[in-house]
């Protein structure tokens, strides 16, 4: 595997690590209301 190819799998990873982490903020935010209703 070429060095190119491995840090471009890297960012890639990072990439989805951090839309993971928002994702789970965002819905930690987006179920207050939802406690509320019930």
């Amino acid at each position: 595997m070429s060095t190119a190819t491995l840090e471009n799998r890297n960012v890639k990873t990072a990439i989805v690590a951090f839309m993971g982490a928002i994702a789970m903020l965002g819905l930690g935010y987006a179920a207050v209301p939802l406690y509320d209703l019930f």
